[in-house]
Parts: C-alpha cells; sequence; structure tokens
C-alpha cells in the first residue's frame, strides 16, 4: 500500500520514567480516552457507515511492482485528466457511498510523496513518467467488507503492466485521518489479530495490551527504549504481533491506545 501505508502505527511508549516525572497513564487509562475520543468524535459514525479502507488502494501485478521497485520520482506527461468529480463507492451487499475524487495528476503527486526520496532527480536520472491516465474502477478492502472503489489506471513508460490507484479523496469525507484505525492489521483466523508496531532499531517491543469493548478494540505497545548513550542508527523497526481476543473481530474497528482523535 503506498498512501498511508504507516499513517496510524502504534506510538512508542517509554518502558520507565524516572522517579521525579509525571507518571505515565496506564494503558487502561489511554484506552478509557482513546474509545471516549472514538465514540464523540464522529469516527464511529464513519466506520459504521463511511469509507474506511484497511487494504490496499494501490493494485499492480508482481511483474509491474518489480519493475518499480527503483527509488525514483514520478511524473504525469498524460497532463492532468480530471475525470468526474463526483463517483461511487459500491459495497458487496448492495450499499453504496457518493464521494469525491481525485483529478489523475493529484494522484501521481501522491505517488512520488510517498515513495523513498531518489538520490537524484531529472535530467540527472531516470523518473517514471506516466504517459496515460484513465478513469475506471479497482477492488478496495474496507472495514465494510470489499468494495468496487473508482480509481485511476496509470501507464508508466517502460513498465510492463499497468499500476491502479484508487481515486477517493479521503480528506474531503470529513473524516480526520487521526480518527481513523491504523490500517497495518490483519483479522483471523477465528479469534486471533496480527498487527504491526513499529520502534526504534534499538529498542524492542516488551508487553501488547489489548483492551475488547462490543463496538471496538483498542491495542497498545509498551516498548523498551535503548539506553541514552547507545549508539544506535535512525532506522524504523517493525514487529508483527498476534494476539488472541475473546471473540472474533468482527465490524469491531481497531484503534490505537495513544490515537490522536480532535
Amino acid at each position: 500500500m503506498i498512501r498511508h501505508v504507516l499513517a496510524c502505527i502504534l506510538t512508542l511508549l517509554a518502558a520507565t520514567a524516572s522517579a521525579s516525572a509525571i507518571p505515565e497513564p496506564t494503558f487502561s487509562q489511554r484506552a478509557d480516552a482513546a474509545i471516549a475520543r472514538w465514540r464523540s468524535s464522529g469516527a464511529a459514525e464513519t466506520w459504521r457507515h463511511g469509507y474506511v479502507p484497511v487494504g490496499d488502494t494501490t493494485a499492480m501485478s508482481p511483474r509491474t511492482a518489480k519493475a518499480l521497485e527503483d527509488e525514483l520520482t514520478w511524473r504525469l506527461r498524460a497532463g492532468n485528466p480530471r475525470g468526474p468529480a463526483y463517483g461511487e463507492i459500491r459495497w458487496d451487499d448492495g450499499s453504496s457511498l457518493r464521494v469525491p475524487l481525485l483529478t489523475a495528476g493529484y494522484v501521481v503527486t501522491e505517488l512520488a510523496q510517498s515513495a523513498p526520496r531518489p538520490i537524484c532527480g531529472p535530467p540527472e536520472c531516470d523518473i517514471y513518467e506516466v504517459t496515460r491516465a484513465h478513469m475506471t474502477t479497482m477492488r478496495v478492502e474496507t472495514n465494510r467488507g470489499p468494495a468496487t472503489v473508482p480509481a485511476w489506471r496509470l501507464w508508466v513508460k517502460g513498465v510492463p503492466g499497468t499500476v491502479y490507484q484508487a481515486a477517493v479523496d479521503e480528506e474531503r469525507i470529513a473524516v480526520s485521518r487521526d480518527a481513523m484505525p491504523f490500517r497495518s492489521y490483519r483479522p483471523g483466523p477465528g479469534s486471533t489479530l496480527t498487527f504491526e508496531v513499529t520502534h526504534g532499531s534499538c529498542d524492542s517491543v516488551r508487553r501488547i495490551f489489548v483492551r475488547e469493548e462490543s463496538d471496538v478494540v483498542v491495542v497498545g505497545a509498551e516498548v523498551r527504549m535503548s539506553a541514552p548513550d547507545t549508539m544506535c542508527d535512525m532506522m524504523l523497526r517493525i514487529d508483527t504481533r498476534t494476539v488472541t481476543l475473546k471473540a472474533p473481530l468482527g465490524s469491531r474497528a481497531v484503534i490505537n491506545a495513544d490515537a490522536a482523535i480532535p
């Protein structure tokens, strides 16, 4: 997933605090606050009736992905096809939602911003040049199940196959991205829940906390931070953890205990 691949990941928590410091809130206290924010912010209503992608909003064949693995910038050569201003998301249960759409130029700009920053630029090095853009649809996994979503199909010069990028303007659906659950989780099989925790390369995850409610599952992590004098790079590491819930996740949201919901 190119967009928002780690937009709502778990906040790193210090393992200990000095005796003179203000005590860190407990997980239970943070979970209480996160649940209250979730229910009062409008996010819960959007979760039930809106569009919340929980899967990739970019799709391509393995062959295409292989050809696009270099760290290059993107450029749209095909003008800026606007397509319709609004489109419709259709769920498999027959429900639908009218949503505002992005132009092809905006989508390509987002691809460029989400890609690793290249060490050079044109004319010194190659770029991914989009030569054609066509409005179509793609399948996206959402919190409400699989949906058919308006998307741009992009042809890239010298690259086999095409790239599909969802065209929904999520910023205009009246939903704060911070109010949404992190996307890096996978329910099942059964009552299990698998999710990702990010931390510094010299730190380690000590404990995982889980709080279950009828409408939401709150997840938190305790991370052992490295000593201040430890020589360490600035790279982030991702730990994948699996927990067993009391009941299958179902339609419940999964949120971070430290979610910054307005």
